[in-house]
């Protein structure tokens, strides 16, 4: 018999899914170098390019929904591990994004419960809410990187990284998570 549609898994878009988080994760260990926010960076644009290949070659699912969430739910935990660790940001901005994010995958994992027929595709809000949280945690990794030798400059982007904190638990946050919360509770 044949699977539904949207089971079915397209490798290609899921490839680079897979590629972009394996990159985000392994470059979120050496986040407090160079060359692992190069990593990082690269692997976080994969994120950006999975859904547009996807509707370009007509290969979307719910499956590769699910691979594009589960690892960008990877990599983002990856990465406020690090920069928790290493104490590369505030811990309060770290905290505001792992509870976001917390609270919109169990709202997300209650609707899928509740309303399967649904889908796991995040919201536009949500979208916007993971992007300026990436810029957050890329600005504060690039501001401890260079803090010794340009201060100036590490303390420009450590304000980026509280604007974008403001912008992506708060604004987009906030919008994503009522939304989420919504679906779980209709």
């Amino acid at each position: 018999m044949h699977s539904p549609e949207s089971a079915n898994f397209y490798p290609i878009p899921s490839t680079i899914s897979l590629l972009g988080g394996a990159l985000a994760i392994d470059g979120a260990r050496r986040l407090d170098t160079p060359m692992g926010i190069v990593e990082v960076a690269v692997g976080r644009s994969l994120d950006l390019l999975d859904g547009p290949v996807a509707r370009a070659l007509d290969q979307t699912s719910e499956l590769g929904a699910a691979i594009d969430a589960t690892t960008d739910k990877l990599a983002g935990l990856a990465m406020l591990t690090s920069e928790w660790r290493k104490e590369i940001a505030p811990r309060s901005a770290l905290v505001a994004i792992a509870a976001q994010n917390v609270a919109n995958g169990v709202a997300t994992f209650v609707a899928q419960r509740r309303h399967p027929d649904q889908g796991l595709r995040p919201s536009p809000a949500g979208k916007r809410a993971m992007f300026a949280q990436n810029v957050a945690l890329g600005a504060y990794a690039v501001s401890h990187v260079v803090a010794e030798r340009q201060p100036r400059a590490a303390q420009a982007l450590r304000g980026l990284g509280h604007l974008a904190t403001a912008v992506g638990v708060g604004y987009y946050g906030l919008r994503a998570t009522a939304g989420y919360v919504r679906r779980a509770t209709a």
